[in-house]
Order: C-alpha cells, then structure tokens, then sequence
C-alpha cells in the first residue's frame, strides 16, 4: 500500500478484511493513515454505500483502477449542484474544506519571517476565528503552553509559542474584544494564558457550553440532573458535523522537539472544526426559531396571491404580520 501513488480523483480497489470496495479517492492524509472515498461499492454486492472512511491498519492492499483526467477544474462538482443541497451534503462538503486546511495548515516557528508577519496581518484583518491551545491540561499548574493554533475561514496557522514564546500581536489577538474567537472547554486556555503570559483573553465563544446548554434543553426533564459533564471537541463535531471515528489522536506528545508533521497536522485538527462548529450550532439550533419567524414575516405579503388581498393587509393588517412572530430564546 505504501509504494501506491495515491491522488484525488482515482478510482480504487480495496480490499479489506473479507469485502472489496471500489470508490473515487476523495482525500487522503499526508501520513497516509486516513482517506475517504465517495461512490463507494461493495463489489460483492453491488450494494452502493456512498461516502465512506478508511484508515491504514484494516486496508490490506490498494489498487489504482483508474486515473482522473490530466486537467480537472475544481469547480465543476460545485457548479452542478447550485440548487439546495441536503443537510448531509452541507456538512460533507464542510468535512472536505477541512480536510483541505489540515492538509495545508502554515506552522511557524519564528518572528522574524515574512510568513510570521504576513499571518499576523491576516489574522488582524479577520472578524472572528478559532483558538486552541495544547498542553494546558492543567491549567496553572501546566508547563509552558506549546502551540496555540487558529483557524479562520480559509487556512490555519499552528504558532509555536514554547519556541517563539508570546508576542505582543498574538496578545493583542487574544486579548482585543473587536474580535469573536471561538473555542471548546475555554477555561484551561483562559487560566493558562493568564498564569504563564499576563494575558487575559478577550470575547469568546465556547462550543462546549452551548453543547451543554442544548444538550440540557433537549433531554432534561424538571426531575433530572444539569449537564455536569465535559464533552471533548471530537465528540461534538461528531455529534454535529458527523465526524468519523479514530478522527483524533489523543496519544500525541506537543511537548517534544523538533515537532513531526503528524504532530502539526494532529494540531491543526484540534482547531479545524471550530468555526463551522460554531455556525452550525448558532445557525441551524439557536437562530432557528428565529429564522423561521423571519421568513413567517417575509411571506406575509407574498403568499397573497392577489393584488387586492395584498393592498389590504398593508392598508388594514398592516401589523398582523408582526403580531405573529413568535418569541425565542
């Protein structure tokens, strides 16, 4: 498996265990230890089983059915499906940007490069983006943080804060409430970073807290206890945006030197999916109530067909539309 030249677009034979299963290589890791195929067909029975994961330790052998054509436009895909596109496409295209930004996540080691200063006023020109930290399991008590990751709609940076230490931009990015940054279970990021750099962090928003706060909304009765539990980042964006398992490896040491790709890559995985984390959960479960009222009040003229009944609702009902609107929490 590790001699196949393995690209996006192919046609593969796997065989795994038993079964064989012929699919288009959609994305592949660069430590070739995951990829996802779409169209897939179990060629036993024919049966279509659409997108699906695989990781290196249950593949026994590939093979490359077919390659894709010399010129591909990535845009050909998208450009066919301009109408409304289902919940689970939504979120497999969301996966599939993600994957990309992983793939392509900028790691920077050192303050006195072109890249350095180049993110930084990339990021200084965002209006909100994600934030991770790794090694602060301990809050105060924790040795020097290591990396702090961010992720904003087009790309990641991974900075190396035990290297480069902590700048005065990247506190001001931190710290500066003109910014929206979004983080999971914030509180060890907020003790560390107060303990270690002086810094004490500005507006966020924490995916884990409002996990909780549905979580509770949805299940909980008058006789049941509150959520009392932390919920890790892989089991929300699992939850919500259908992540595979053995996605994450919680195994990794951030603390060693130099730092192998698979740890930067590990890195930018802990923050890729915050952003969309965070839409998908303000969006489509705390705004829904009031999505639906908005269009309630926009169809109300327009569901009338006929002229007449229209001039009288705005002369007579004009504020019948309003009344309707329902509140929400």
């Amino acid at each position: 498996m590790d001699k196949v030249d393995l690209k996006v677009g192919q046609k593969l034979l796997l065989q795994i265990q038993n079964a064989s299963f012929e699919g288009e290589l959609r994305y592949v890791s660069a430590d070739r230890k995951f990829m996802r195929l779409s169209n897939v067909r179990d060629v036993l029975t024919n049966n279509q089983l659409g997108e699906q994961d695989y990781y290196y330790s249950e593949v026994e052998w590939i093979q490359v059915l077919e390659n894709p054509p010399a010129e591909t436009s990535p845009s050909d895909d998208s450009s066919s499906s301009k109408a409304e596109i289902p919940t689970e496409s939504k979120i497999s295209k969301c996966f599939d940007e993600v994957l990309k930004k992983i793939e392509k996540c900028k790691f920077i080691q050192q303050t006195d490069t072109v890249d350095y200063h180049n993110s930084i006023k990339y990021i200084q020109n965002q209006n909100e983006f994600g934030i991770s930290m790794e090694y602060i399991g301990d809050g105060q008590d924790s040795i020097t943080p290591s990396l702090l990751s961010i992720v904003t709609s087009h790309c990641i940076i991974v900075l190396d804060i035990k290297t480069m230490g902590m700048t005065t931009e990247v506190g001001e990015l931190l710290s500066n409430d003109c910014y929206m940054r979004v983080f999971h279970n914030g509180r060890w990021m907020k003790d560390a970073l107060l303990k270690n750099f002086g810094i004490t962090l500005g507006r966020c928003f924490d995916t884990m807290v409002v996990h909780n706060i549905l979580t509770e909304a949805d299940t909980n009765t008058i006789d049941e206890s509150p959520m009392d539990t932390e919920v890790s980042i892989q089991s929300c964006v699992a939850k919500y945006l259908k992540l595979p398992d053995k996605f994450f490896d919680m195994d990794v040491n951030f603390t060693e030197r130099p730092l192998t790709d698979a740890c930067k890559q590990e890195a930018a995985k802990r923050v890729a999916f915050l952003l969309d984390l965070w839409n998908h959960i303000v969006h489509d479960r705390m705004l829904e109530k009031l999505y639906e009222s908005c269009v309630v009040y926009a169809d109300s003229l327009a569901s009338h067909k006929d002229l007449i009944d229209s001039l009288t609702v705005m002369r007579c009902r004009r504020s019948e539309a309003l009344t309707e609107i329902k509140p929400f929490p």
